[in-house]
């Protein structure tokens, strides 16, 4: 079970991060995708979000038992580090989402 949660919290960062990218290059102007209902956006999310999910079983979950073995003789100090690097990872996935969303929106469906 917490190789599942962990699958599907990277999942969702990666997902946050390649929000964020598609935010930047439609303020830019240079992928320019307008949604103008919510099925339009729910058939680009959905699919997008079941190619990361799915990427993330082939690669990290059906690989679980190697990089456990991996990683399982670390010492305190690459734990700690790792860990470290871990939450900056997520903080700065989430917080991008949260400063390019904000900054960037508009709202097509209203």
């Amino acid at each position: 079970m917490p190789a599942t949660n962990a699958m599907l919290f990277i999942s969702m960062c990666h997902l946050a991060n390649i929000f964020v990218i598609q935010i930047i290059l439609n303020h830019n102007s240079l992928a320019n995708m307008k949604f103008s209902s919510k099925s339009e956006i729910y058939s680009y999310t959905i699919p997008l979000g079941l190619l990361a999910f799915g990427l993330n079983y082939l690669f990290l979950y059906r690989n679980r038992d190697r990089i456990y073995e991996k990683y399982k003789d670390e010492s305190k100090r690459q734990k700690l580090i790792g860990n470290i690097l871990l939450i900056l990872y997520i903080l700065g996935s989430f917080a991008l989402v949260f400063y390019f969303g904000s900054k960037y929106t508009v709202h097509p469906l209203q």
